[in-house]
């Protein structure tokens, strides 16, 4: 099957990428994000993510699929409200067995001030949540996640090329404890008269902070990461190419992208997504 000849042999281990998902929190919102202007709006889109395993000992070991749902709506003119529901299938070092099963949701809500009068400039602000919803367990298994990442977004338009900029604050916690990482990205992309987008830019994740809980139950800071982690030391930097693609008609939209680690420290060998969109 496409999972096992894709699938190469690496040590199974942890990084802070969500449980069932190659990537970082940062690189998933990058992901639902992609296409539009980071601004409230009502759509249904599905989307499929897929990141392959590396040899690095802070990366996954795992050929991961993410088949996800996607969907908001307007409350105010301003502020819209959505989610996300995954479905996911991991192909795990080692493991014969392919595992399935629902991935954690994640809450959605971003707030674009005057959002009926921009245009050319774009500035919202955002806030994401992932819920430990997931339904399956992996061998080396970091138990029930859940995290908050505000996010706030500028787009500048013009009349063929616009540019973004988007900075993500993620606070983690599992059992082994909890993490705070920073993400930032920014882009820059051409439309084509015929409904053709390219986008190019680049993507950062770094560790911040990170506690330990104790065999005794209470919380210590360590500066090499949890117990369920590597390579995730104090200020510890990842860093990923960009490359976006999208052709819209009308209301609807196709999108394509995939990301590259450009630093010895990364999640995974590559990572890549499709999506159908459709606003309404």
């Amino acid at each position: 099957m496409l999972l096992a000849a894709l699938m190469t042999i690496a040590p199974v281990a942890l990084a802070h990428h969500a449980p069932g998902h190659g990537a970082s929190e940062g690189i998933r919102a990058a992901n639902s994000l992609a296409g539009r202007s980071a601004r409230a709006t009502e759509r249904l889109m599905l989307l499929e993510e897929l990141s392959a395993p590396t040899d690095q000992p802070g990366g996954v070991a795992s050929l991961q699929s993410s088949t996800s749902l996607l969907g908001s709506l307007l409350v105010h003119p301003w502020l819209s409200l959505g989610a996300q529901f995954p479905w996911v299938v991991v192909q795990e070092s080692g493991k014969a067995d392919v595992t399935t099963g629902y991935g954690d949701t994640t809450l959605e809500a971003i707030l674009t001030p005057y959002a009926e009068w921009l245009e050319h400039r774009v500035a919202s602000f955002g806030f994401r949540a992932s819920l430990p919803t997931r339904t399956f367990e992996l061998q080396a298994d970091p138990g029930k996640t859940a995290s908050v990442s505000p996010f706030a977004a500028f787009t500048r338009r013009y009349a063929e090329v616009y540019w973004q900029v988007v900075l993500l604050s993620t606070l983690e916690t599992r059992p082994a404890g909890w993490a705070w990482d920073m993400s930032g990205g920014a882009s820059a992309g051409y439309e084509f008269g015929s409904g053709l987008s390219f986008a190019l830019g680049g993507w950062v994740d770094t560790r911040m902070l990170a506690y330990c809980k104790t065999p005794a139950g209470s919380l210590e800071y360590c500066e090499e990461g949890r117990a369920t982690e590597q390579e995730r030391s104090t200020l510890a930097t990842r860093g990923y190419a960009l490359l976006n693609a999208a052709y819209s008609i009308d209301a609807f939209q196709l999108q394509a992208g995939v990301q590259l680690p450009v630093t010895p420290k990364r999640d995974f060998l590559y990572s890549g997504f499709l999506g159908a969109a459709w606003a309404f």
